[in-house]
Parts: structure tokens; C-alpha cells; sequence
């Protein structure tokens, strides 16, 4: 392939030092761009991995035939309402079709960079690979490579800067605006925001529809030693609409980050990894240090308690989780509805039989659903539950700003809001992104099932011996809307 970028720049061993390492998930590994090239400033590159294990990189060499679909024959018939999906020829195309078009009109398209699909050459990503490799977590180094056969990436905005630092007037959206401060991002992992309530929960796990599920998945992590201490951090907090639960649920995130908070300054990563440990007053010198200048704060408050108050109240004043939450809330079934259906989906004949439309009354004879469901009520439900899994494992990205002028009149920011702070001394622009929507596997629901069954028996054991050995604990005491007591 040649190296270019929709026919328009190239991306290639040239420029290789121009790229620095920003972060990495389990598919993908992110490089910002550092070099000064008018069209690459202030983006971002996402570069697909593969696994070490050559097993898994075989299996994947098979799926991926050229010319072809990526997506499986069921997984095309899944998402057949979606043409760009369905189609899709590779791993980026289909990214960037399913953000576009999926979680785009469900979270707002202005919220969501599907990115512009990248050519480039395989000597460009050995190079790459071979400058990040230092930079990458240990556990991730294990597991994954930067696959360099991939020939394409995802070029898609830095949303962790503006590009309005040292700017006081212009022609573009932001003209008139003065500022000469370095931006802040906060990106969270909000994670699930609502407590299931499906009549398909196994009677022994009734413990699902009273204590969140982040909350489970932290006692299953200690016990694992995944994480050094347990967060407080409640995601039904953060999407109750009430501002002192949102400011609770804040504190937690700061307070114990683990991989649900991150802090960018001028688009550096701000290591808050010391927040894990019992030493609360090396963490906070650390944030307060990375933030001091970047606002003009009142005397005697700590600039992480602006950034702290300025995350709550863009969170309160905005619709930003209610649209996340509505997203989330497809999955209507929980997993233990839904893996019914999709066990009956995985029905080859079943599914070849439908071709997207309903069985006649001869063929449904021959196959059982859940609750009397059709079978393309079945693919709705599987579907919906895919899209709801992006939702509950997407990042949110606030960026903040502070400008100089306290009167929002005289500003143009059509682009982006206002938010005010009462412990700062001028307000902040305020910018909302919607990060990591990639398309859940149909093949993994199975694992999302096992996954969900061993959290729940980790924490009921858990509980079980805080019983046994306490006779009770006030620590499990579950208010109904699942906040512990």
C-alpha cells in the first residue's frame, strides 16, 4: 500500500521520531504527534496490536482474508443495519464505521472522532516499535506487539490539548479568546451506571441488583493482586445527577485512579500511579505540581481542587452521561439474558436461516428462544447488548482550559462551553470526547458471561468470610440504590 493518508499526507519512516508513545489498550497502542507538520499537529495516532502468542496471531491471519469483510458471516448478518459496519474490508474501517455510525447518533456525533483511516509502510511501524517498546507497561509488553503488518491506522484528534495555547485573537472559532495556559484533560472510565434488573438473574446472584458492578470487580482484582488497594469509587454516583454524590464520586476517582482516571497536562500523561499507595501526600504534591501553572487560582486552594470541582460540575451541567447511561441501559436482559439468545444465535442453521428476516411458522419449529422471542428479536437483543458492553468500557476525555476574560459575551466559543469555578480566578472552555468505541467481539460473548459469573462468586465469597469471621460487617450494608452505608 502507499504511504498516505487519504490521498493526502505521508506517514512514514521519515518521520519516525516525531512520534511518541501516549498510551495503550488491549487492542490498540496510541502515539501523539510531536514533530511540526501543519496536519499532523495536535493528533494522535492508534496503531492496532497482536497478541505474542502465535497461536492467536494465526487464527487472526484467517479471519482477515483481503477484499473481505472482517466481520464473520453472523457477525455481518448482526449488524446488517449497518451497511459501513457490516462491510467493513479492515480493522480501522470498521472503528471507525461502528463510532461513526453506531455510538455516534446514541452519544452524540459531535462528541465522537471516528479519525480518518492511515496508509503507511511496514518499515515505519518496526521503527515505531522499536522506539515505544521501553515506554510500555511491563504487563503489556507480555502480552502484545505493535503489529507492523497492519499497513493502516486511526488519525484522530488530541483530545487532550486545544490548540489555543498562547493565542489572543484569530479568524477561527475561537477568536478573541486569551489564554496563555496549558490545557488539562481528565479522562474517565465511568464504567457501568445502573444496577440490572432482569428476571433472567439467577436467584444466587441477587447480589447484581444491589451492589454495582465496578464495586464486585474490585474485590475480584485484590484477590487477584491486579489492584494494591480497593476504590471507594462508585460509577452510580457519578451518574445520579446529584452534585454532592458526583463530587463524592470524584474524590474516589483522584483518590485511587487505578486504570479509570488519567490526567494529561499539555498533552503529557501525569503519572498518577503513587495514588495506589498508603502515601496520600506524595500523590497530591505531584498533582498540585503538574497543575500549578496552568490556572490562576484564590489563595490557600490547591489547583487539584479547581480541576476536582471543574470535573463535578461539567459532569452535573452537561447531558453528557445521560446520553452515556441511555446507551448503556440497551442491555435490558443483563448478560445472563442475553447469553440465552445468543447461544440460540449460535445456531449455524439458525442463523442461515433467517437471512435478516423472521422464520416462517415450519421453520421456527425447529428453534427454541428465550421467553417465545423471534429469532430476529434475539439478534436485537444480542446487538443491543454488544453496543451497551462499548458503552459501559468507553473513556470519557474532559479537557479544560483557562482564558483570561471573565464575560462569557465576549467570547466565541461555539465550539465548546464555558464552566466557571468558585475557587479560580477566571473561567475555564470546557471540551467532551468520547473515547475507545470499539465494537464488541460476537465471539466473546461467552467470555463476557464467564468473566461476569466470577466476579459475582468472588464477592459473595468475600462477603461469606467477612461473616463468618465478623459475624457482621457494616462494610456490606447495601442501601437501595446500591451505595454501601
Amino acid at each position: 500500500m502507499d504511504d498516505k493518508v487519504e490521498n493526502v499526507h505521508k506517514v512514514g519512516p521519515f518521520d519516525v521520531e516525531d512520534w511518541c508513545y501516549r498510551g495503550e489498550g488491549a487492542a490498540n497502542i496510541v502515539l501523539a504527534y510531536k514533530g511540526s507538520d501543519p496536519f499532523l499537529v495536535g493528533k494522535v495516532l492508534r496503531i492496532r496490536k497482536k497478541s505474542v502468542d502465535k497461536q492467536l496471531v494465526d487464527k487472526s491471519k484467517v479471519i482477515c482474508q483481503p477484499g473481505k469483510p472482517i466481520l464473520s458471516e453472523d457477525e455481518q448478518k448482526l449488524w446488517q443495519n449497518w451497511p459501513s459496519v457490516a462491510e467493513a474490508r479492515s480493522f480501522e474501517s470498521l472503528l471507525q464505521a461502528y463510532a461513526r455510525d453506531v455510538m455516534g447518533p446514541l452519544l452524540g456525533p459531535e462528541l465522537v472522532d471516528p479519525g480518518i483511516i492511515v496508509y503507511m509502510s511496514t518499515e515505519f511501524l518496526e521503527k515505531i516499535a522499536c522506539i515505544v517498546e521501553h515506554e510500555r507497561p511491563l504487563s503489556r509488553r507480555a502480552e502484545s506487539e505493535i503489529d507492523s503488518h497492519s499497513n493502516s491506522a486511526l488519525l484522530i484528534s488530541d483530545h487532550s490539548v486545544f490548540c489555543l495555547v498562547g493565542v489572543s485573537h484569530g479568524t477561527g472559532p475561537q477568536r478573541n479568546i486569551k489564554t496563555s495556559f496549558l490545557s488539562i484533560a481528565v479522562e474517565i472510565k465511568p464504567k457501568c451506571g445502573f444496577l440490572p434488573n432482569s428476571d433472567l438473574i439467577v436467584a444466587e446472584n441477587f447480589i447484581k441488583k444491589i451492589v454495582p458492578r465496578y464495586t464486585m470487580h474490585q474485590t475480584l482484582k485484590h484477590y487477584e493482586g491486579k489492584v494494591k488497594r480497593l476504590s471507594q469509587y462508585s460509577p452510580l454516583d457519578l451518574f445520579s445527577e446529584d452534585l454532592e454524590r458526583i463530587n463524592q464520586a470524584v474524590h474516589h476517582l483522584f483518590s485511587v485512579p487505578q486504570n479509570n482516571l488519567r490526567l494529561f497536562v499539555g498533552g503529557t500523561v501525569i503519572d498518577t500511579s503513587t495514588s495506589d499507595l498508603d502515601h496520600e501526600g506524595v500523590k497530591w504534591q505531584v498533582l498540585n505540581a503538574a497543575l500549578q501553572g496552568c490556572m490562576l487560582h484564590d489563595d490557600g486552594i490547591q489547583p487539584v481542587e479547581v480541576l476536582k470541582e471543574l470535573v463535578s460540575q461539567s459532569l452535573h451541567k452537561t447531558d453528557v452521561l445521560k446520553n452515556l447511561l441511555a446507551a448503556q441501559k440497551l442491555d435490558i436482559v443483563d448478560i445472563e439474558g442475553s447469553i440465552h439468545a445468543y447461544r440460540k444465535l449460535s445456531s449455524r442453521e439458525a442463523m442461515d436461516s433467517s437471512h435478516g428476516r423472521e422464520l416462517s411458522e415450519d421453520e421456527c419449529k425447529n428453534f427454541e428462544f428465550p421467553d417465545g422471542m423471534s429469532l430476529l428479536q434475539c439478534i436485537e437483543l444480542v446487538r443491543n447488548y454488544l453496543i451497551a458492553a462499548t458503552a459501559k468500557d468507553c473513556s470519557l476525555m474532559l479537557t479544560f482550559q483557562q482564558v483570561l476574560d471573565n464575560e462569557p459575551e465576549n467570547m466565541d466559543v461555539k465550539y465548546h462551553k464555558i464552566i466557571f469555578s468558585s475557587k479560580a480566578k477566571h473561567p475555564f472552555l470546557l471540551k467532551v470526547n468520547f473515547l475507545d468505541l470499539d465494537l464488541k467481539p460476537l465471539t466473546k460473548m461467552h467470555h463476557y458471561y464467564q468473566i461476569d459469573q466470577k466476579i459475582v462468586k468472588a464477592y459473595l465469597a468475600t462477603l461469606q468470610t467477612d461473616i463468618d469471621q465478623e459475624g457482621y460487617s457494616e462494610s456490606f450494608v447495601i442501601s437501595q440504590d446500591g451505595q454501601q452505608a
